[in-house]
């Protein structure tokens, strides 16, 4: 059984009651369909199936989007607390894959412009923060937020990055998925 039909197994025996409020999603019991908040897009899915209404919806982002509507909980909050990468379980073994496939990308593109970074992330409904001149709060799901600090080359320094997440986010996803989401929302800055 793959991910995605593992992931409908699990959510065929939530209530859609509950899953809207375990997730902050929206249930329309009359179109019996779950509107999902994911990137600054509405994604729906028919309950019926458990089959997305939008075909922009990639493979990776659907697994994704189900796993966040299976694991998400009424209880788990926004902590305010922000960890590191590396302070994720098994973050270490799995740094060199975020490098690879969302922090260099990232500066490839934007270590020598931090105004275009902007305007791609605020494409996104990214929100600036304060902790660079150049940081932005994506909101990725109703519960789960990333936090992109770019710090562009300049003439003693190269160009650096680093993505942080509240405390609360491996209550609903593994690290796996954390490398995935921040995958696709580099694809998504960059393209």
């Amino acid at each position: 059984m793959d991910a995605i039909e593992l992931a409908i197994q699990k959510l065929k025996s939530i209530a859609p009651e509950e899953i809207e409020r375990n997730s902050g999603c929206e249930w329309n019991q009359r179109q019996k369909i779950i509107t999902v908040p994911f990137l600054n897009m509405q994604c729906n899915i028919s309950i019926s199936n458990f089959s997305f209404l939008e075909s922009f919806i990639n493979t990776k982002e659907k697994i994704l989007i189900f796993h966040y509507l299976v694991r998400s909980k009424d209880s788990i909050a926004e902590t305010g607390s922000l960890i590191s990468f590396s302070e994720l379980e098994a973050g270490n073994i799995y740094r060199p894959s975020i490098e690879s496939r969302v922090y260099k990308p990232l500066l490839d593109k934007f270590g020598s412009s931090g105004e275009e970074f902007l305007k791609k992330a605020f494409f996104l409904g990214a929100q600036k923060t304060e902790m660079s001149e150049f940081s932005v709060k994506i909101k990725v799901f109703p519960k789960v937020c990333i936090y992109i600090v770019l710090y562009p080359a300049d003439e003693e320094f190269p160009a650096s990055c680093q993505i942080l997440f509240d405390s609360s986010i491996s209550q609903i996803f593994e690290t796996e998925d954390i490398v995935v989401m921040c995958e696709e929302i580099a694809e998504r800055l960059i393209s």
